[in-house]
């Protein structure tokens, strides 16, 4: 699994150059600061690639079966993580805000607390969701989708 977990790394340190070098080839704001709309992400793409070279610093060769097991049931988490925020990507525009977050939100979070915690997950779901979409709606006055 070490090298999983270094090629993984490397991804992410490539990932972060990438992103910072496209971020620089945005284009420039007409009015203000012609830097202004690439400020954040610049400081993103800089701060994950920052990020996949401390990852890649500091991984270690570890042998041992726990790690084995705890690496593979992770890696299983991420594939599973990831399929969810691809679905949800691909459902916001067909759905909306509300019913495609919450059911993001659902999906995540009994895959992290478990359906034991059915109550407090639907729970989160539903207040995130509402609060996040009475935010950009009242207060930033932005529509959501």
């Amino acid at each position: 699994m070490y090298k999983v977990e270094r090629i993984f790394n490397v991804l992410a340190l490539a990932f972060g150059i990438i992103y910072t070098i496209a971020s620089l080839k945005l284009p420039r704001a007409p009015v203000g600061d012609p830097m202004g709309p690439i400020y954040f992400p610049l400081g993103l793409g800089i701060f994950m690639a920052v990020l996949g070279a401390l990852m890649l610093i500091t991984s270690k060769k570890d042998d041992s079966a726990r790690h084995e097991n705890f690496q593979k049931k992770n890696f299983t988490i991420v594939i599973i993580i990831v399929a969810l925020g691809i679905a949800y990507s691909f459902l916001f525009n067909k759905l909306g805000f509300i019913a495609s977050t919450l059911l993001f939100l659902l999906a995540l979070l009994f895959l992290i607390n478990g359906p034991k915690s059915w109550l407090k997950n639907i729970l989160i779901s539903v207040i995130f969701t509402v609060g996040i979409w009475l935010l950009f709606e009242r207060v930033f006055l932005i529509t959501l989708p």
